[in-house]
């Protein structure tokens, strides 16, 4: 355990795994319990789209509560991709970057800002999903009622707001009010009360687990 005083994540030894621009997925890595999404719950045009079981539960108890407070409706746009549709879409900006004038070197490097290498993505985890209500991503979501309730009440289903708009220096992403990622209730609840995104919070799990052996070396357990 932590020591009673310690204000560390309490559930540091249930480790979540991270993608980002040092944390990269392996080229076979697939999640367990891919599901396919029904279509009722994607927007028109996008069909085909799968998430883990675990993460579309989830996501349709927190879209029926959005629905029943506000009548807002929402759609997903994208949820888990493999490696290899990452490639695609990275090299699809970088090439639309170049097209605009942009070097090899410079496009590549401004593509990151809102597209991840390949292995470097969340999507490949299966648990993120990008919802939009007018069929495209846009930073102006925040300002839509669906936008505002997601950002105030998505923690209680399990969701975090993966690219907070005041993260992006951490987390090298541009924010993304639209994209969420599942990480489970208790996880969700600590980062939304301590304004923290995800790199934050697994460097705190990483600091609770020292924490914690630390204390228990000089606590040793002692039999009844």
């Amino acid at each position: 355990p932590l020591p009673p005083d310690s204000t560390l994540p309490p559930l540091y030894y249930d480790k979540l795994m991270i993608a980002n621009y040092k944390n990269t997925l392996s080229a076979k890595y697939v999640p367990e319990h891919l599901i396919k999404i029904p279509d009722n719950y994607t927007a028109e045009g996008y069909y085909g789209l799968y998430a883990t079981q675990e993460a579309f539960e989830a996501y349709k108890e927190m879209y029926i509560a959005m629905y029943n407070e506000i009548k807002g409706r929402m759609h997903i746009i994208s949820a888990y991709r493999s490696y290899a549709r990452q490639s695609e879409l990275y090299n699809k900006a970088v090439q639309n970057l170049m097209a605009q004038g942009k070097t090899s070197t410079e496009a590549r490097s401004l593509a990151l800002n809102t597209t991840q290498t390949p292995g470097n993505s969340e999507h490949q985890l299966g648990n993120t999903i990008d919802v939009s209500n007018d069929n495209t991503t846009d930073h102006n979501y925040l300002e839509t009622p669906e936008g505002k309730w997601l950002a105030e009440n998505c923690y209680k289903y399990g969701f975090i707001i993966r690219y907070p708009e005041n993260k992006s220096d951490i987390t090298r992403i541009d924010y993304e009010p639209w994209h969420i990622r599942y990480v489970g209730v208790n996880h969700a609840t600590y980062m939304y009360v301590n304004d923290l995104c995800l790199e934050q919070y697994v460097e705190l799990q990483e600091e609770a687990q020292e924490e914690a052996d630390d204390y228990a070396l000089k606590n040793p357990a002692t039999p009844d």
